[in-house]
């Protein structure tokens, strides 16, 4: 919404019926005009080739199992020499995540090399979720192949202070704030 606020043209694309109206409660309460669709990421057939000036996609990748399909639908929707961003907990997450215990934990429980895909119940409800690990050579890999040039990553650490906090679990403690948690990727159609 905050691009919209600012003036930009704007289309919100989300597989799920909820998230698409929970959206639209949200646009309508900021004033501003989003258009929403109902999409797979992997099919974005009713959006036109070359109709974007940049994509942005906050924690939507690891939730897409046919990355290479959804990343060459970005490349078909963006004008030459634009952007796709996108950002997602930093692979190394992955490493801790304890799929038996379901939580991260203080020692790594899987191999960085291990794609199979993560299992777990999303917190506070009895949603269950499945997202898909890939590498950073990975993502280097499949954004060039179809025709993006990677032209930042950024590794961010938590938020200063955050590690301190005292309702911060274990994990956060004691191997979070020595490790990168979210990983940014601004990558530009050639």
């Amino acid at each position: 919404m905050e691009l919209a606020r600012q003036g930009a043209r704007v289309t919100g694309v989300d597989v799920s019926d909820a998230q698409i109206a929970l959206a639209q409660r949200r646009v309508e309460g900021a004033g501003v005009s989003v258009r929403l669709l109902r999409a797979d990421a992997a099919d974005l057939s009713p959006l036109p080739d070359a109709s974007f000036d940049a994509i942005v996609a906050v924690y939507v990748f690891p939730y897409v199992e046919e990355i290479a399909v959804c990343l060459a639908e970005c490349t078909r929707l963006l004008r030459p020499g634009v952007r796709l961003i996108f950002a997602q907990d930093h692979p190394i997450r992955a490493c801790f995540w304890d799929e038996e215990m379901q939580e991260e934990s203080v020692l790594p429980a899987r191999s960085y090399f291990d794609d199979s895909p993560l299992r777990w119940t999303f917190a506070g409800s009895d949603a269950a979720m499945t997202s898909h690990h890939r590498t950073l050579e990975r993502w280097v890999f499949s954004l060039h192949e179809v025709g993006f040039v990677v032209k930042t990553l950024r590794e961010l650490p938590l938020p200063d202070g955050w590690a301190d906090d005292p309702n911060v679990d274990e994990y956060t403690r004691e191997i979070a704030a020595f490790l990168p948690q979210v990983m940014v990727i601004e990558a530009v159609k050639r």
